[in-house]
């Protein structure tokens, strides 16, 4: 009968303890107190959804609809966290509540600051991208304005120098001539003296004239040549044969009469002497310097051994006196 009772008792105990353990595992009701700030914090989520649903119906920028999504978030999150709390059987006051919307208000206070500053950031470089924009396109006008300029001048002082070229052909006829002259005969500068050249007098692309073969003379650097009654704008002259180690020529001098047409005017020539000391001078077969006294300066020398040709370019802008430069080469 004591056993009986004994376990009994066990039992009781047991049952009673397992009661207590499923009410202290049961859900505590939430106080009115909660329940109230807690409808509060739905109600203030409801009225930013409501608000950032009608903005986005007028149209949000990106930045502004990310600002939108943002503080949406954080109104939902706070009230999935206050639910979860106050289920616990956690409190969920006024404290509690102004805690969560003042939290909410900083934060929206520093994301929308951030979104201000990010946003002059943005019209700043946008700014700075136009003005560069726009400088480039004032370069780009200047550019085409002064280019176009350029070509207005080139063509108005080739329309002239042409119309004062055939004129003076036309009061000069029977008096055309052109003198070629050799390095210096005793070759004190370079071990070459040209012997025979070919000319040919070519106005625009068109060749109107040729002489072949024309041998120059042997005891003297200056050789004149009687040219035909023809306008021409350009003078040929190829270097055919040479003593020594190469050809060369000091200086073209082109004749209207008294008046040297190609003094100072460009010229090309298809080959060039390699060597430094023999590139300083620019025209160096019209520069004037007919006679050469030293290395490097006032003459013309090709590769040695080698056929070349000069063109002188009488409508060529004429070059300063003082000029001295490399002759175009054109291999």
């Amino acid at each position: 009968m004591k056993r009986i009772t004994a376990l009994f008792f066990i039992s009781s105990c047991l049952i009673l303890a397992g009661v207590e353990t499923t009410f202290s595992q049961q859900t505590k009701e939430p106080s009115e107190e909660s329940k109230r700030y807690l409808q509060q914090l739905a109600d203030a989520t409801e009225r930013v959804e409501k608000t950032v649903a009608q903005i986005r119906e007028r149209g949000l920028t990106a930045q502004a609809d990310m600002l939108a999504k943002g503080q949406l978030a954080g109104y939902r999150k706070s009230l999935k966290e206050a639910r979860e709390s106050v289920a616990k059987g956690n409190e969920f006051g006024r404290e509690e509540f102004l805690a969560v919307i003042n939290g909410l208000t900083e934060s929206a206070k520093a994301d929308s600051q951030r979104a201000i500053i990010e946003a002059q950031q943005n019209a700043e470089a946008a700014m700075r991208e136009n003005n560069r924009e726009f400088e480039l396109k004032i370069a780009d006008a200047k550019k085409k304005y002064d280019d176009a300029m350029s070509d207005s001048n080139e063509k108005f002082r080739l329309a002239t120098e042409t119309a004062n070229l055939k004129a003076k052909f036309n009061a000069n006829r029977g008096r055309i001539g052109m003198v070629i002259w050799n390095l210096p005969i005793d070759q004190n500068l370079h071990k070459r003296f040209t012997t025979t050249v070919t000319i040919e007098l070519l106005n625009g692309p068109n060749v109107v004239w040729t002489r072949k073969n024309v041998k120059l003379n042997r005891k003297q650097p200056n050789n004149p040549i009687r040219l035909p009654d023809v306008v021409f704008d350009t003078v040929s002259v190829e270097l055919m044969k040479w003593t020594g180690d190469g050809g060369g020529l000091a200086e073209i001098e082109v004749f209207l009469g008294e008046d040297n047409i190609a003094k100072n005017r460009p010229c090309e020539v298809s080959s060039i002497e390699t060597l430094p000391i023999h590139l300083d001078d620019q025209n160096a077969l019209t520069d004037g310097v007919a006679r050469p006294t030293f290395a490097g300066n006032g003459y013309w020398i090709p590769e040695g051994d080698t056929k070349a040709t000069v063109m002188v370019r009488l409508l060529g802008k004429k070059l300063p006196a003082e000029t001295t430069a490399i002759p175009t080469a054109k291999r």
